[in-house]
């Protein structure tokens, strides 16, 4: 039997609201990282969240294969 893995994604939209309201709490930025790891400031994130639907994105991308609106295609296994 053939398994196939499916990454979970988050709206962008959603993701932007969910991180406007810890900016406005004071909490750090901790979701959206570089490529260092490391979490961007919330002017980056903002910006990198920008980029993608600027790329046609509808969520942020999990992994690197996904379909045009950034969701997984799933993984067999």
């Amino acid at each position: 039997m053939t398994t196939r893995t499916l990454h979970m994604s988050i709206a962008l939209d959603y993701l932007e609201e969910v991180t406007r309201e810890d900016e406005r709490a004071g909490k750090p930025q901790q979701f959206i990282t570089g490529t260092d790891g490391r979490p961007l400031s919330y002017v980056a994130a903002f910006v990198h969240i920008n980029e993608l639907r600027a790329e046609g994105l509808d969520v942020f991308p999990p992994c690197r294969d996904t379909d045009a609106t950034g969701r997984c295609r799933g993984h067999h296994e």
